[in-house]
Parts: C-alpha cells; sequence; structure tokens
C-alpha cells in the first residue's frame, strides 16, 4: 500500500521530535529519588555472601594462576552477567588475559667482605631477605659496594643522592623510601612517597648501570612494618609482567645490621646521622670500602593469570555516554604460605575479598536506578595487586577500552569498617576535583569526610589506582574512617589490622555485623553516581603534584 507523501513526511516528524522523558528531580546533592532507592536496597547479607565464598578455604586464598583465583574470576563474571554487565575484556568475553613469569624462592644470600671492623652476621628472614630472581633462575652478582643515601635524583628539590658516588658498576646501599617533609617545596607526602617507590628507585639505578641494590629498611618504616612482617610477605612466590624489562637484583637488611655494616666498613657515620643529612637536602654518598656480593636461585615458570572486566553503558544520547567511570578492586590474595596458629590459607576476607563484594553489589545498584547514567560504569576485577599492582598495571598499558574514554578511577580496597560507620576517607580527592563529589555523596549519608589518618602510610600511591594516576586519570581510593568511634572502637580497629593484615587469620567472620560495610558502598555507589552525572570530566586541581602525570615513558621500557 502506498501512503501520500505528505503522510509519510509527517509521521517521520513526528517519529524524531518525540520528547524525550524529563530528566528525574534531584536533591541538593544531586541525587534522584530513584538513586536513593537503589543506594537504600544495598543489602549487608549480599555482600557477606560474597565475601563468605571468595574468602573460602576451597579457593585457597585466590593466588593467580591457580584454580583457586580461576574460581573466583568465573564466579565474579557470573553475578556481571547476571546483573546485565556487558562483557568488556577481550574477544567479547568477561577476561583479559596476563602473562607473567613467576619465581619460586629456593635460597638467597647477601655478603659484605673486606673493612676494618667485624664482619656483619646477615641471617635470612631475621635480619635481611633477598628477592627473588624472575629473570634467569640464577643470580650471583659482586661488586663493590657504595652508599647512595635514597638512591635518587629530583632537581626540582636541589636533591641529588649521585652527586658523590658513581654507581656504575656497584652495588648500592641505600635507605627505603624518600626523604619527607611537611613544605612544598621539599619532599611533601605524595612527592615522598612516589619517588620513592621501590620499582621507581631500581629502574632508575639500572639506566645509571648498577649492578645491585641493598636497602635498609629505616627506622620510620619499621614503624609501621617491622622487619620480620616485611620479611615473611618475601617468603611467597614473586611475579613480574612477561613484557616488563628485567629487574635489579635486591636485598634488604634492617637498620642494626647497617649501623653494623658502617663499623665493619670503618666508617664514623651513624645511621641517625645519614637520614638528618638527606633530610636537610644535604645527603651524603660514600663507598664503604666493602664488597658486596648478592645470591639466589629460583625455580622459573610462564603462568597466565585473568582480570575481569564489565561494563554498564551510559545514556547513548548524552554527549558523555561513551565516557567511563572505573571501580577497581583486586581479585587476588597470597595463597598458601608459612603457617601461623596452625592456618596455612591466606584467605584475604578484607584484602581484599570485601572490596570485590562492594563492587558486585556496588554494580547491583547502578542496575536499579532505571535508566542511563551519562556516563558508562566500567567495573575491573585485577589480578596480582599483592604481586605489585600488576594487573592493573597490564590493563593501564592494554586496555581493553579506550582509556582516554575513562574519566575516574574508584579503588575499593582493604575498606572493612567493624563499628559503625561515622565518616569516609577518600584519599587523593584532595588532589582533584573528586572532593567535590566526595562532599556530596557523604552528606546525602550523613557521614563526615576525614583526612588520610596514615598519611606516612602512602596507600595512595601504593594500590591500583595509583596505574591510572599516571596515565594521567583522577582517582580516588575509599576507607572508613574512625571519626567518633570511642577508645575501645579504636583499639580494636587497630587490634584487627594488626592481627589479620596479609595473615591466615583474615577469615571470613560469620557473626560479624556488615551493616557498617554496606553503608560504605552505598557511599562508594553515590560517589560514582556523582562522576557520571556531572556534566564536564574531573579534573586536577591547578596546585595539585599529580597534574605532572602521565610522565614520559624512559627509553626501553613499556608504555
Amino acid at each position: 500500500m502506498r501512503f501520500p507523501l505528505l503522510l509519510v513526511c509527517l509521521t517521520l516528524a513526528c517519529a524524531t521530535s518525540a520528547p524525550r522523558p524529563p530528566a528525574p528531580a534531584v536533591d541538593a546533592n544531586g541525587f534522584s529519588d530513584a538513586t536513593k532507592s537503589a543506594a537504600a536496597g544495598i543489602r549487608p547479607e549480599a555482600l557477606a555472601g560474597h565475601i563468605r565464598f571468595l574468602a573460602d578455604d576451597l579457593l585457597a586464598g585466590r593466588d593467580p594462576g591457580t584454580p583457586g583465583y580461576d574460581v573466583a574470576a568465573r564466579y565474579v563474571a557470573s553475578e556481571l552477567q547476571a546483573l546485565g554487565f556487558q562483557p568488556a575484556g577481550e574477544s567479547g568475553t568477561y577476561f583479559q588475559k596476563v602473562p607473567f613469569v613467576r619465581g619460586t624462592p629456593v635460597s638467597g644470600s647477601l655478603e659484605f667482605t673486606g673493612g676494618t671492623g667485624a664482619p656483619v652476621r646477615l641471617v635470612p628472614m631475621e635480619n635481611v631477605f633477598v628477592t627473588t630472581d624472575v629473570d634467569q633462575g640464577v643470580t650471583d652478582v659482586s661488586a663493590e659496594a657504595v652508599f647512595a643515601g635514597y638512591a635518587i635524583a629530583v632537581p626540582e628539590y636541589g636533591y641529588d643522592d649521585f652527586a658523590q658516588v658513581d654507581v656504575r658498576d656497584k652495588i648500592i646501599v641505600a635507605f627505603a623510601g624518600a626523604p619527607h617533609s611537611d613544605r612544598p617545596d621539599f619532599f611533601p607526602s605524595l612527592a615522598a612517597a612516589v619517588h620513592g617507590q621501590s620499582e621507581r628507585v631500581a629502574r632508575g639505578l639500572m639506566r645509571r648501570g648498577a649492578k645491585g641494590l641493598v636497602w635498609v629498611w629505616p627506622p620510620a618504616r619499621e614503624a609501621l612494618t617491622p622487619f620480620k612482617r616485611l620479611a615473611s610477605n618475601y617468603g611467597f612466590d614473586a611475579m613480574r609482567l612477561q613484557d616488563s624489562p628485567p629487574l635489579l637484583p635486591t636485598a634488604t637488611i634492617d637498620t642494626a645490621s647497617f649501623e653494623a655494616l658502617l663499623k665493619q666498613a670503618g666508617r664514623p657515620e651513624t645511621v641517625a646521622q645519614l637520614l638528618e643529612a638527606s633530610a636537610q637536602g644535604k645527603p651524603r654518598g660514600f663507598s664503604l670500602g666493602l664488597r658486596a656480593r648478592i645470591r639466589r636461585e629460583s625455580k622459573i615458570r610462564r603462568i597466565t593469570s585473568e582480570n575481569v572486566v564489565a561494563l554498564l553503558p551510559g545514556d547513548p544520547a548524552s554527549p558523555t555516554g561513551k565516557e567511563m567511570v572505573i571501580y577497581g578492586a583486586h581479585l587476588d590474595h597470597m595463597g598458601i604460605g608459612k603457617p601461623v596458629n596452625g592456618d596455612s590459607i591466606y584467605n584475604g576476607a578484607s584484602d581484599d575479598a570485601a572490596g570485590v563484594a562492594s563492587i558486585l553489589e556496588t554494580a547491583r545498584a547502578f542496575t536499579r536506578v532505571g535508566q542511563p547514567l551519562r556516563r558508562g560504569i566500567l567495573v575491573l576485577f585485577v589480578t596480582a595487586e599483592e604481586r605489585g599492582l600488576l594487573g592493573s598495571e597490564w590493563f593501564a598499558r592494554h586496555p581493553t577500552v579506550p582509556l582516554q574514554d575513562v574519566v575516574a578511577d574508584i579503588d575499593v580496597d582493604g575498606a572493612y569498617p567493624i563499628s559503625p560507620l561515622k565518616d569516609v576517607v577518600a584519599l587523593g580527592t584532595e588532589e582533584s576535583s573528586l572532593g567535590a563529589n566526595v562532599a556530596r555523596a557523604a552528606a546525602a549519608l550523613g557521614l563526615q569526610v576525614s583526612p588520610d589518618r596514615e598519611p606516612e602510610e602512602a596507600y595512595f600511591v601504593r594500590s591500583d589506582n595509583f596505574n591510572f594516576v599516571k596515565k594521567g586519570i583522577p582517582a580516588a581510593q575509599t576507607f572508613n574512617g574512625v571519626a567518633g568511634l570511642d577508645a575501645q572502637q579504636v583499639a580494636a580497629w587497630k587490634d584487627f589490622w594488626r592481627k589479620r593484615y596479609h595473615q591466615p587469620q583474615d577469615n571470613f567472620e560469620p557473626d560479624r555485623d556488615w551493616a557498617p560495610f554496606a553503608e560504605l558502598t552505598r557511599f562508594n555507589f553515590l560517589l560514582g553516581v556523582s562522576i557520571a552525572q556531572e556534566p564536564s570530566r574531573p579534573t586536577w586541581n591547578a596546585g595539585s603534584w599529580f597534574r605532572r602525570f602521565p610522565e614520559p615513558k624512559p627509553a626501553g621500557e613499556p608504555g
């Protein structure tokens, strides 16, 4: 049947000019009734159910490259599929394969010879540990030992640990970390954390021709993480990304051993004097007059693990519909290790089965909003965070979605309130416009926003979010705070982390009150909604130290 041309034109005009449904009304914080209803629907028992499964002994600590981790990855992918999130991994799947080189330690030793004093006795895992070889299987390097402060040079702060020493073909002895001050012009907290990153320092020494590196664990770090606890983490297998360049052979000794080493070398300096010289911007560097030798052996193999990636698309009619907000958590933990009180499975309930559970229920809340947001929501569960943020590094270097369309990253790692939630901490957001989004999400729930409770720990540059920051993407790492808690509750919180962090005792607790964790998850959800609905994408603040990212890639290193 033929229709008159005028009727056809009128029909098409009506079809193309049909008004879109009006945008829902929002409250003073920018949230619609549907959004607040979706937040209220986040259930404590749903969070507990995910953690119960992911932290079960059946998964054997979710070690990358093992069946336990693979089960966890498929559990998460199945949940996302059931929620209607689209696969955003490789080849139309929810998975991104990440190739690794993995080394199982066999032996390792460090020795210093020469000098005029008594030789230092270094006992593995007591006052020294040697990092596992993931490059050759056997390493045996020997060279003159030189002390070089923190082994960094930062011209903008007038600081140079190499002014007095040549590190080429030497084994370097250096303090772990970097100088730190409250001044903006000399290693403020974030700058100190970034410049003092161990891999960053080691890569810099490799470019200068060093043969090996011996870290000294300084008193400030000992106060935060005792040396023996640090050493215990190195009893696990080590990993690197398959396309990463080789790593510098390294070992770590405690402060007392370095004091003894200075005496063996016949040096007059003390550790306190050397730390103070660096803190004053006048670092000391010198040959120790000793010869150092690092020997290590490991069993090397290649393995593959997977990131899990899924997308809830933004409104296709929105000019920002192709942009995305990332929610990230790490799916792995330590696996099976040295028994503690008869338990050898490091289940990782708080670190980070809890973060995975939080994002799964956040994803569920997004499906209940009722209509697409201005931006999409990408959820990313990464592997091998515990081995050096490797899964997120791989994703940032080999993204399965256009990275230029990612406007912000929300990282949920180790957030695990065990008392009523009265405040939240969102690390990094004081550096960007995300601070305003944090304030709105917290206000909607009647929560206080608190500053970083442990700035000396530099958590913001120690979690997966930093791999996105290095690409220029503003990020938030969200935690529960301790504001408003009584002394007993604060003590319980500290005791929890002292006894559970990276220990087999980080198990699922069936009798825990999960309501505070549900409230924190509601905050994370509203934070993402606020970012997704903003007309403009987040930006770094004018004075933010992170505006320098992305940095130029050093020659010969992967992007």
